[in-house]
C-alpha cells in the first residue's frame, strides 16, 4: 500500500504541475504585450517647461505640443478670438497651466511647424496678412493659433482655403508631480 500511495501522491503532484504550467501561457496572452505596454503612455518631465518655449514630444502615434505660453502668446491668443472658428474650445490644462494638443493637423494628420510672429516666412506670402504666431501646416495650408485653435480669418492666417477646420485634438494625460503621461489615442 506505501508504494500506491507514493504513486498517487507523485502523480497527483504531476498533474497539478503541469496544469499550472499549462495555464502560463494563457494567462500571458490575455495581458498586452510589451510593444503594447511602451506605446500605450508616454512620460514628459515637465520641469523643464519653461514660458514661451513649445516642448515637443515624439511619439509613434506623432508629436505632441505643450507650450506654457508667455505674454506675447497670450496677447496673440485673446486678439485671435474672433477669428478662429471654434474660440470656446481650448486646449488649456488649469493642472498642468499648459496648453497640452497633438502637434497634427485636423485636415489629413500632417505634422505642424511652429511659426513665431512676425519673422515667419509666411508674411511673404500675403501682403495684407498678418501673422501672431501658431503652427502652420504647410501641406494643407491650414493655421492654428498658440492655444491650438483653427484660425479662419484671411487677416491673421495663411490658409489656402475657406473651410471649417476642428482645432487641434487634445490627448489623454495624467499629471503626477513633474511628470506628466500622456496617454496613447
Amino acid at each position: 500500500m506505501q508504494r500506491r500511495d507514493l504513486l498517487r501522491w507523485v502523480v497527483t503532484v504531476m498533474g497539478l504541475l503541469g496544469i499550472g504550467l499549462a495555464t502560463i501561457p494563457f494567462f500571458r496572452s490575455m495581458s498586452p504585450s510589451s510593444s503594447i505596454k511602451a506605446n500605450a503612455k508616454f512620460v514628459v518631465d515637465l520641469s523643464d517647461l519653461r514660458p514661451g518655449v513649445l516642448k515637443i514630444v515624439e511619439t509613434p502615434v506623432g508629436p505632441v505640443f505643450i507650450l506654457r505660453p508667455n505674454a506675447e502668446q497670450l496677447r496673440s491668443i485673446a486678439s485671435l478670438d474672433a477669428h478662429v472658428w471654434h474660440p470656446e474650445q481650448i486646449a488649456y490644462s488649469k493642472e498642468v497651466d499648459a496648453f497640452i494638443y497633438w502637434g497634427i493637423s485636423t485636415r489629413f494628420g500632417c505634422e505642424l511647424l511652429e511659426k513665431k510672429a512676425p519673422r515667419s516666412i509666411l508674411t511673404e506670402f500675403y501682403d495684407s496678412g498678418t501673422w501672431l504666431g501658431g503652427y502652420w501646416d504647410p501641406a494643407c495650408e491650414v493655421s492654428y493659433d498658440y492655444a491650438g485653435r483653427a484660425i479662419k480669418n484671411g487677416e491673421f492666417t495663411f490658409n489656402g482655403y475657406n473651410m471649417e477646420y476642428p482645432n487641434l485634438d487634445v490627448p489623454r494625460f495624467k499629471r503626477h508631480g513633474d511628470k506628466l503621461i500622456i496617454f496613447r489615442l
